[in-house]
């Protein structure tokens, strides 16, 4: 779908949010998540030789207990943003509501339970769909008693943000008047840990809270955290059809490769340059229109370097700017989902959300971080921004209502 021809179809069919939902280290609801992201509040612990932010157990629940504990955090958080939206099977009718879920690496937890009973030559016949990525929109389409589209994508750490574009593709095609998209991961998996160090990208400090350092001249590397968020895209006719609540509209997005290599953004920063200027062309927004970028700062030394370029190349003026990982760990395939939360959050409330230790800033990097305190804003336009392995990229555009 070309992005004049899907410009065209969303003034003609707007896509909005109605409903939000999140488990994370930093809250198992919105209102935690956004009371920890303004404070700074951190949730990280040590484990092992590793800063960890792990979330919450989830109490029992007997239709998913048997399902891994990604499909779970997917579970808490989905239902939260069915509720918040006002939901049910039958308005609108099942057949026109969707599940689209994006993780990185899915339901590892039973990847890992498969090999052991491989072992010991005792297979639970459960673990052949249980282990399967789509059990994470295939679970929910059940939970929820949906009939409409249902897939679980992977784009690495944009995997959630490529589920909340295929959502709005599916509406605007007509497939879908509502669909429940987002993303879940379960990180703190002992496989994950140890790739990700070896591969040099998690951070370390004597206090575990300050071990993830965005755009900081002491930056090292990352935190890992765990979770899921996701949230109720429809379109405006539908959500005015059913005299529900919209938070935001989503105005406009691009995904991306950077077509270069498989550890992420390349040194030029072409594919996440490009995912942001295509996003504003679609919103039909010039760059000084947006008021706040969720960047997707990680805290790597490369990453937030080659991050910073394309930041300066799209807003050479500058845009405040934030990146709130040190709050909820990185949570890999979820983190695109729960920022989008977070930036809607922001525009929302009109107060947009600091980088923790961050200080002393790189002064190479050249942005407004937004550090120590939240800033007051009257933006009408924010973008939430992400990137992995394999070169994905994605940004999304959310504009007040």
């Amino acid at each position: 779908m070309k992005d004049n021809k899907t410009a065209s179809l969303l003034r003609e069919t707007p896509v909005v949010i109605t409903g939000l939902g999140v488990f994370s280290a930093a809250g198992t609801t919105v209102d935690e998540l956004w009371d920890s992201v303004k404070t700074s509040r951190n949730p990280a612990q040590p484990c092992g030789a590793f800063a960890v932010c792990p979330a919450p157990n989830i109490p029992p629940q007997p239709i998913v207990s048997k399902l891994d504990r990604s499909v779970q955090m997917a579970h808490t958080a989905a239902r939260q943003a069915w509720e918040d939206a006002k939901l049910s099977s039958a308005t609108p009718p099942a057949q026109r509501i969707g599940i689209i879920a994006g993780s990185s690496r899915g339901p590892l937890g039973k990847w890992t339970e498969s090999v052991r009973c491989a072992e010991t030559g005792r297979m639970l016949p459960s673990l052949a769909a249980n282990s399967s990525i789509a059990s994470l929109s295939g679970a929910l389409s059940i939970l929820f008693k949906t009939q409409g589209p249902s897939c679980t994508v992977s784009a690495t750490c944009a995997s959630s943000a490529n589920a909340i574009v295929l959502a709005a593709q599916q509406i605007l095609l007509g497939a879908a008047d509502v669909i429940l998209a987002g993303g879940a991961e379960a990180s703190l998996h002992p496989t994950i840990l140890a790739q990700l160090q070896a591969a040099g990208i998690l951070g370390s400090h004597t206090d575990p809270a300050k071990t993830c350092r965005p755009f900081a001249r002491d930056r090292n590397g990352t935190i890992l955290g765990e979770g899921a968020a996701f949230l109720v895209l429809e379109s405006l006719s539908s959500a005015r059809q059913r005299g529900a609540r919209v938070y935001a509209r989503l105005a406009g997005w691009a995904v991306a490769a950077e077509g270069h290599q498989r550890t992420g953004i390349s040194e030029t920063a072409r594919g996440l340059r490009q995912v942001m200027e295509n996003a504003l062309q679609m919103a039909g927004l010039d760059r000084n229109a947006i008021g706040y970028v969720n960047v997707h700062g990680t805290g790597t030394v490369l990453g937030d370097a080659q991050e910073a370029k394309a930041m300066r190349h799209v807003f050479p003026d500058g845009v405040p700017c934030s990146s709130t990982k040190p709050v909820t760990g990185h949570c890999m395939g979820a983190a695109s989902a729960l920022e989008a939360v977070i930036s809607i959050l922001a525009l929302q409330q009109g107060l947009l959300p600091p980088t923790a230790n961050c200080l002393p800033l790189d002064p190479d990097c050249g942005l407004d971080i937004i550090h120590t305190a939240p800033r007051t804003t009257q933006t009408r336009a924010v973008m939430s921004n992400s990137s992995g392995f394999w070169g994905n990229n994605a940004s999304l555009v959310f504009c007040s209502t």
